[in-house]
């Protein structure tokens, strides 16, 4: 009985320190509070989707102003984009609003681009319009005539030849196959039909001939000789 009040003694330190450690522990907890929660991002606005739109589909402004050309391998990156993006947001109504938008502006790429007789890129505009699924009467009809004039062959004149005996006057013409690549060179005179072509007249004081493309009722172009543009391609 005489070691009660030791014991009392000990159990009372013991009981303090566990106190004090377990007031320390309670106290360092309150201390280490959980960082805030990030917010989620922002939905993008109509205009900055319209924006991103707009960057995708800038070769084709560049294109119809003469600042650079349209290659295949551009054409498929900007459909690859577009459908990325349209996968993204077509499903929210900012980005449909946004969609809707830069439809409206290849609708106008494709008008401009036939103005000046770009039919590649021309049928450029017209597929990235059909991967929108929006609907366009004028772009149906332009893809129909891209599609008939990007069937006819690229036409160069190479020169002109008069024969001083017989009088006959002679152009030297480069006809290439869009399709294929193939080039050949061919000389014609004024009535004669080639390639699905009909020589029509010879300007050589102008340095330029015109030519019908018989597929097509009433389908005249002109092309320009070499020496007046260089290796410049004809106008269709």
């Amino acid at each position: 009985m005489r070691n009660v009040p030791i014991l009392l003694s000990c159990l009372m330190v013991v009981l303090t320190f566990a106190s004090s450690g377990c007031l320390d522990l309670t106290k360092n907890s309150s201390n280490t509070a959980e960082p805030p929660k990030a917010e989620p991002p922002k939905p993008m606005t109509r205009d900055e989707i319209y924006g991103e739109l707009k960057t995708i589909i800038s070769p084709y402004r560049r294109a119809i102003l003469g600042q650079s050309g349209l290659n295949d391998t551009i054409q498929k990156s900007i459909i690859t984009e577009l459908r990325d993006v349209q996968l993204k947001h077509a499903h929210n109504p900012e980005g449909a609003a946004a969609l809707r938008d830069i439809a409206d502006d290849l609708v106008k790429y494709a008008q401009e681009a036939k103005e000046i007789e770009r039919w590649k890129l021309v049928k450029g505009c017209v597929d990235a319009h059909a991967l929108l699924n929006m609907e366009s009467h004028l772009l149906n009809r332009l893809d129909a005539r891209a599609e008939e004039i990007m069937a006819s062959p690229a036409v160069k004149v190479r020169g002109y030849m008069e024969d001083l005996t017989s009088k006959d006057f002679f152009v030297f013409l480069e006809i290439r196959d869009r399709k294929t690549g193939e080039i050949d060179t061919i000389s014609v005179q004024e009535g004669d039909e080639f390639d699905q072509l009909r020589l029509v007249e010879v300007h050589a004081n102008k340095n330029e001939v015109v030519l019908q493309y018989l597929p097509m009722e009433n389908m005249f172009f002109t092309v320009e000789g070499v020496s007046k543009l260089g290796s410049r391609p004809g106008t269709i």
